[in-house]
């Protein structure tokens, strides 16, 4: 990312998974979705069915947190 923007260089992500990728620099776009958006739709449709228990096993890495941040975000409120 640091590249891209000291070098202005415009830059086309097909599959950026975590919104970080686009949001440090004004030379990145994303033409696809990330892992938080899908995360919310399966979100609301376990709000839907009322589950009322859950477990989440993710890995430490940024596109996963988000996703557990917007899921959690989702069905909690």
């Amino acid at each position: 990312m640091v590249l891209v923007t000291e070098a202005k260089i415009l830059t086309v992500i097909m599959l950026a998974v975590a919104s970080v990728m686009v949001e440090r620099s004004p030379y990145m776009v994303r033409t696809s979705w990330t892992l938080g958006q899908s995360s919310a739709t399966i979100a609301d449709l376990a709000g839907e069915k009322r589950r009322q228990e859950g477990r989440d096993l993710i890995s430490n890495w940024a596109p996963r947190l988000e996703a557990e941040g917007t899921f959690k975000e989702r069905v909690i409120t």
